[in-house]
């Protein structure tokens, strides 16, 4: 893992993928895991409201102020950066999608 943050991702998802399988069919919840990218402020401006200093901020701030000198990135990838609402939408999607296939 590149930093503290991803591991630390990594071991939560981890122990809840973990503990969702020893409980197995006495589980009371169904267990879905949504890994967005970098997300970026909201896609319609008038649903912006007060900026934050979302993870694409920080890597732009980063950059300015020398703290950053490379990105590890081919010459043809893209960066990959997600709305909030767009994450918002298949975080809840999942939920219900989820929800219709296993009736919880």
């Amino acid at each position: 893992h590149p930093n503290t943050y991803t591991f630390s991702k990594s071991i939560g998802e981890r122990m809840l993928t973990e503990q969702h399988q020893k409980l197995g069919a006495s589980a009371r919840f169904t267990l879905t895991v949504v890994r967005p990218s970098i997300i970026s402020n909201a896609s319609n401006p008038e649903a912006r409201g007060n900026e934050s200093f979302s993870a694409l901020n920080a890597v732009a701030a980063a950059v300015a102020s020398g703290y950053l000198h490379a990105v590890n990135m081919g010459p043809h990838e893209l960066l990959n950066v997600v709305p909030v609402d767009k994450v918002a939408n298949v975080i809840l999607h999942a939920a219900r999608l989820r929800a219709d296939l296993h009736g919880t």
